[in-house]
Parts: structure tokens; sequence; C-alpha cells
């Protein structure tokens, strides 16, 4: 295809439905292999997550530190044929279940991961730096069922569009699970008009694809939290 325009790994064909339970405080991590065309700047990425993999002793870290510094972003980018490859740091989920078609595990020098969808890069950022999905709305393949269980904090962002939930958060910034509910005093780049708020469940939040179809849009904030949107109608009630 030329060293502008490279195929991504397109897995789905062989996928199997995954059900993970108690995964908040959870942490994982994922790889993004990009191709498309450098040219038009139409790229995507195939995703590689590691939830419910290499948490031998630990089983809330299924992306050890050991294993994160051995990784060779250059040789995978040659063995994969890949215009990039980028390297979603660890964090931590803040929902309760998990329901997920996955791929094929890869391995990336002893990190596994399932191949867990296809997701657009937003023409404009740049995937080789840090942060490029800061407040950028980017579509994704929403094939995910995400439940929040009753009588837990969900996080939210309201702009024109409706209400985003943050559905996992970094673990850098200060950042831990308690500390989230006061992420409105710590924001100094959210946009105009758009708002922070936490709100205690009082019945099971699902946010699947439903009336959406398969593509919804996520974004992550300034602490590379990322927020999966629900105005779309994915999820079964709006919070």
């Amino acid at each position: 295809m030329g060293l502008l325009r490279k195929k991504v790994p397109d897995e789905g064909a062989s996928t199997t439905k995954k059900e993970f339970d108690n995964v908040r405080g959870l942490r994982f991590c994922e790889i993004f292999l990009i191709g498309g065309n450098a040219i038009t700047k139409n790229l995507r990425a195939a995703i590689y997550n590691t939830t419910g993999l290499n948490n031998g002793e630990n089983a809330l870290d299924c992306c050890p530190d050991e294993l994160v510094n051995k990784l060779d972003f250059a040789a995978y980018k040659k063995e994969f044929n890949v215009l990039a490859v980028y390297f979603n740091k660890p964090r931590f989920w803040v929902y309760d279940h998990l329901t997920v078609p996955v791929g094929p595990v890869r391995e990336f020098d002893g990190l596994k991961g399932y191949w867990m969808g296809v997701g657009v890069i937003p023409k404009g950022a740049d995937p080789k730096k840090p942060g490029f999905l800061t407040y950028r709305k980017t579509p994704v393949e929403k094939k995910s069922e995400l439940t929040f269980r009753a009588g837990t904090l969900a996080c939210i962002i309201d702009n024109d569009e409706g209400p985003w939930v943050m559905k996992a958060y970094r673990d850098s910034y200060g950042q831990t699970i308690d500390s989230l509910a006061t992420l409105d005093q710590r924001y100094e780049k959210l946009p105009a008009g758009w708002k922070f708020r936490t709100l205690v469940l009082d019945r099971d939040l699902v946010i699947a694809p439903g009336k959406a179809g398969v593509t919804s849009q996520v974004f992550q904030d300034e602490f590379e939290n990322t927020f999966d949107w629900v105005g779309d109608g994915s999820s079964n009630y709006l919070p």
C-alpha cells in the first residue's frame, strides 16, 4: 500500500462475547495500531485492551508496570506494518460490569491484549502525542455493554449534545477513584458551556449500542479520563 497508506488489523470477524464482572477499580491499558491514509488523515486504530489478562497475583492490575516497561513501539510499528503505534496509558474502569465482543489475543513483549474493535482518529489530532483526544470528540464502534450498579457514583459532563459518562480515569495527575467527585474544582480547560457533575445512581445505568447502532462518540478530558456519550440513545436512561 506504500509508505503513507497502511491497513489496520481488523480481527472483528472472529469475535467471542466475554463478560468481566467487578471491574470497578481494575487497572488496564491499551495499544492502538494505527493505519489508514497519512495524506488525507483518514486514520483508524485497531485497539488491543488488557482487561482480564496479565493479572497474575493482583486480580485488579491488568497492566503491570514490569510489562509496560518492556514495550517497544518502534518494533510493533514494523511488525504490524502500520503508520503509528499509540499507547493508551494505564487507567482504571469506573463501572462495574463489562460485556464485550473480543477478538484474538495479541502479545506485545509479554503484555497481552484482546482485540476490542476499531476507532477513528480525529482529523488534526497527532496520535504520536499524549493527550491527542483531549476534548476531541471521536467516533467509536460501540459494541460493548457497560453497567454502573445502583449506589455507585457516576461522573458526568453535560454539553449541548446531552450527558457524557466517565467510564475510565487515568492513574496519574494525583487522581484516585475518591477524588473524582471534586474534578469540577480542578478543571481549567473545560470547553465553554460544558458542566461537570456527579450522581449517586438510584438504579443500574447500562450503556450499550441500543438505538445508536454501533457508532457513537468518546472524548478524554484534560486529565485523560475517558467519557462515553449517552445522549445518542445508547443508555437505558439519561442520568
